[in-house]
């Protein structure tokens, strides 16, 4: 129940916005409020609805906080420029309280009540891709294993789309993010501090997401009503309307952009 309390609020703040933005544009330009009203209602449902609909359908089961989001960049990045052979030992100590492991030139060989796995690690490179796949399947194949488990930093999609499409052997892919969520956190143990991570510069998407952080929509929200409101009572309302709108489109990118909170230090 509580999970669902800030998509509600995200619906609630967000359907305003646009209602808001719908009528005072429509009421400027065809000069009749209850038409514009109800203009600005239905078009308001109408974006609201596909907007999270399709927000819902391609954001990922993980909602991290950006502590998490800090953590398991970190981690994925301190596995990047470590060694290949600490890697294996790495995984072998999160993995040896429920798999008996053996370490091969591939990967990890797990075993558990007869159920022979093959795990492999890819953090060296950016993306796995499908050349990756076939040369992790052929070496699959010859281990004659029943699973393959695929942890690295992220996987083209077609090649994602096709691990799940390949029936004999089945593959689970883990990105940085799902790696972190299913083996570390658990764990709590963590890779060993290769790079220091606070002394890279900010990113133009980490200034974005410090920009359209949700707690700024009270501030951008407040201050485009402000001007809208005014827009009713100056001569020149056009540009008390195009800033205030510029404003509430920024509260709007605050609620629909990955849900960022502050960190505490």
């Amino acid at each position: 129940m509580l999970r669902i309390i800030p998509n509600v609020i995200d619906i609630i703040i967000t359907s305003i916005i646009f209602f808001i933005l719908f009528f005072c544009w429509l009421n400027f330009y065809i000069k009749n409020t209850i038409l514009s009203v109800f203009l600005g209602i239905f078009l308001t449902f109408l974006i609201v609805f596909f907007l999270f609909f399709f927000k819902s359908k391609r954001n990922k089961k993980k909602n991290f906080s950006s502590k998490k989001q800090k953590e398991a960049t970190d981690c994925a990045m301190q596995l990047k420029f470590s060694d290949e052979l600490d890697v294996k030992k790495y995984f072998k100590k999160i993995l040896k309280n429920d798999y008996s492991i053996k370490t091969i030139k591939s990967g990890l060989l797990l075993e558990k009540e007869n159920i022979k796995i093959l795990f492999v690690m890819n953090f060296g490179q950016e993306i796995f891709n499908i050349d990756n796949l076939a040369k992790t399947f052929a070496q699959a194949k010859n281990l004659n294993v029943n699973e393959i488990i695929i942890v690295a930093n992220a996987f083209d999609e077609k090649c994602k789309s096709l691990a799940n499409a390949i029936k004999e052997i089945k593959i689970s892919t883990f990105d940085a993010f799902d790696t972190y969520e299913k083996f570390i956190e658990p764990s709590k143990i963590f890779p060993n501090k290769v790079i220091d991570t606070s002394k890279t510069k900010l990113s133009f998407k980490q200034v974005i997401n410090y920009a359209f952080s949700k707690e700024r929509t009270k501030h951008y929200l407040l201050f485009g009503l402000i001007l809208i409101i005014s827009s009713f009572f100056v001569y020149f309302k056009v540009y008390y309307l195009v800033f205030g709108s510029i404003l509430l489109v920024f509260a709007l990118l605050t609620r629909i952009l990955p849900k960022f909170k502050k960190e505490q230090k």
